[in-house]
This record gives structure tokens, sequence and C-alpha cells, in this order.
């Protein structure tokens, strides 16, 4: 993987990370789809999250607050 951040793919990681928690929170993936999909856009997300603007990055966490905690809770 590049070492320099990249804001557009760093964009659409956490656009479909959304769109993942959105669509399990409506039963239309199961768990494992949600967890195969999910882990390493968390990972990328977590890892790159430094920089983005601390205005933003709060709800950010939050977003992969939550799709860890469901992966944990499975």
């Amino acid at each position: 993987m590049s070492k320099t951040f990249n804001p557009q793919l760093f964009e659409c990681s956490f656009i479909t990370l959304k769109l993942l928690l959105e669509v399990f929170k409506k039963n239309l993936i199961d768990i494992t789809d949600f967890k195969s999909n999910s882990e390493l856009k968390i990972s990328y997300i977590q890892s790159n999250l430094k920089h983005i603007q601390s205005e933003r990055r709060s709800s950010i966490e939050c977003v992969i607050h939550e799709c860890m905690e469901i992966n944990r809770s499975y």
C-alpha cells in the first residue's frame, strides 16, 4: 500500500463504511458480509485519521467505533 495519503481513497473508504453500517442495520447484509467488508476499511481509516481535520475526525471516529462494536459483538 502506498505511504502517501490519498484523500479520495480515504473518502471512498469512509462512505463505503457508512453504507455498510446502514445496510447492516437494515438487515440487508449479514454479519459475515459486514465483517469481511468493513475490517480493512476500518483499519485504513484508522491509520490515516491523522490527516483529517479535527472537526470532522470526531464524526468519523463515531462511525468507526460503532462498526468495531458490531464486529466484536458477533
